[in-house]
């Protein structure tokens, strides 16, 4: 799967192994945030514009590790009651 991801071989040494090994570790945190928010009762549609806010408050240069931050930060509200949107509103 991490080859499918990564588009890096197994074969082409162990720090690109690496490189992937790390990527799919973040995908796989990122789905169990998904999931989480949809067992909160979540739709599928709160959970696409929660991480479309997250990409939003992420300078691209921060990488993966402050995108997976900030859906954890989601995650932590999502906790405490907080709903993405109301219909129509923006942020």
């Amino acid at each position: 799967m991490s080859r499918l991801i990564t588009g890096i071989r197994p074969d082409q040494g162990s720090a690109r192994c690496k490189v992937g090994e790390q990527l799919l570790k973040e995908v796989r945190q990122l789905d169990q945030m998904e999931q989480h928010l949809l067992l909160l009762g979540w739709t599928n549609g709160e959970v696409s514009k929660a991480i479309l806010q997250a990409h939003k408050q992420v300078n691209m240069r921060g990488g993966s590790t402050r995108f997976i931050h900030e859906m954890d930060e989601i995650c932590k509200r999502a906790e405490q009651g907080e709903r993405p949107f109301k219909k129509g509103e923006t942020r």
